[in-house]
């Protein structure tokens, strides 16, 4: 009888590479199935394939782009701001010059408002000496006497303080102003540079689709657990046969066995035996029953000691023949 062969085991590199290969187109399909154009108010966002990746995968390129209307107004911003760019640019240049030298708090625009609000309080000032003067003479005060220089020593410092706010005020306003033409380029420079521009379009997510991976190395190994089942059932089949065939010489005390061909009919070679002795299936000639055993004119070739003729027919001994 034939011993079956073992099943090879998958080679490791093979297995590798297949499921390498097989994941590999997995994640292109759902490269193409999650990559869908799309089509909005304000645009569109198509992909395309441009070229290869190293590995061979597709290299995919996306593009946005204005719908037309809305393109128009992008160019025309990008138009305007053009422009501004370039006034900020013109405007830079006299700023830096500007902002390189310190700052000059002159007195030209003071001594100009001090010169306005002098014309209106000098002659308050004034009338208000020459009251105070009628006021003290009704009064029976003369001029160097005590009550008459306290008065106007008072009146002075009134009028010394007016004066002094005046200037105070107009200091305040020439700094103000200067501090002003100094920060107006600068401020007119940030104005300018601002700018709203259309937005880009913007497109809802798009649900993502997985498309699950083949487990080619599970199938690879199910295949071996299948073929070795296989494999084990068949050698247990038939080392109960063996162990049967054997056993039947056992149970015969190592009797001999008609085994000789001239009294088989029906006969069909079944197999081999370890030792390379052919196993046959047969019936005698005086029976229907199915035998399986060898035939002693070849089991006489290889096992001479187990061959004897009785009778003019040849027997084995099968327990010397295994």
């Amino acid at each position: 009888m034939n011993s079956p062969s073992a099943p090879k085991p998958p080679d490791p590199r093979v297995v590798a590479e297949a499921q390498t290969k097989s994941n590999k187109e997995t994640a292109v399909a759902n490269a193409y199935l999650n990559r869908i154009d799309q089509t909005g108010p304000t645009g569109t966002s198509t992909y395309e394939v441009v070229g290869t990746n190293p590995d061979g995968t597709p290299k995919f390129a996306q593009t946005t782009a204005f719908s037309a209307p809305v393109q128009g107004l992008f160019d025309s911003s990008m138009a305007m701001n053009k422009g501004i760019a370039d006034t900020g640019v013109q405007q830079i240049a006299g700023i830096q010059q500007q902002y390189a030298k310190p700052l000059d708090l002159n007195t030209e625009v003071e001594n100009r408002i001090a010169q306005f609000q002098s014309a209106r309080l000098d002659p308050s000032l004034q009338q208000q000496d020459e009251a105070l003067r009628n006021r003290l003479t009704n009064q029976g005060f003369r001029e160097g006497t005590e009550g008459w220089d306290r008065a106007m020593i008072r009146q002075g410092q009134i009028a010394n303080d007016a004066r002094n706010s005046m200037w105070l005020g107009a200091r305040q306003q020439g700094v103000n102003e200067a501090m002003l033409q100094r920060q107006q380029p600068l401020a007119e420079f940030n104005a300018i540079r601002t700018g709203a521009m259309p937005q880009m379009p913007t497109f809802t997510g798009v649900p993502q689709t997985q498309q699950a991976g083949t487990n080619i190395a599970g199938i690879y190994s199910d295949n071996y657990n299948q073929q070795m089942q296989a494999y084990n059932a068949e050698m247990a089949s038939n080392n109960a046969f063996m162990g049967g065939l054997m056993g039947l010489g056992g149970t015969l005390g190592g009797a001999w066995l008609r085994s000789d061909a001239r009294l088989k009919r029906d006969i069909q070679r079944i197999g081999s035996l370890a030792s390379g002795l052919p196993l046959y299936a047969y019936r005698y000639l005086w029976s229907d029953a199915p035998q399986i055993g060898v035939m002693a004119q070849e089991a006489r070739e290889l096992f001479p000691d187990a061959v004897r003729e009785f009778d003019g027919f040849l027997a084995v001994d099968y327990s010397r023949i295994g």
